[in-house]
């Protein structure tokens, strides 16, 4: 299990980060917060041991 001080980066759009923004303020949790409930809310609708995206070939 990871250790709850791991970070890992996030590569956001201006737009996506006022969106972050606007759902941490109207929900009073930090930003973190609403990205692991998103997070947490996109693994609960995938079939167990299904890829989460689909990898693109190069």
């Amino acid at each position: 299990m990871a250790e709850k001080d791991q970070r890992f980066g996030l590569v956001m759009t201006p737009d996506e980060r006022r969106a972050l923004d606007e759902l941490a303020r109207t929900e009073r949790i930090s930003q973190a917060a609403v990205i692991r409930r998103l997070v947490w809310q996109a693994a609960h609708q995938q079939p167990a041991g299904a890829p989460a995206m689909k990898e693109v070939q190069r």
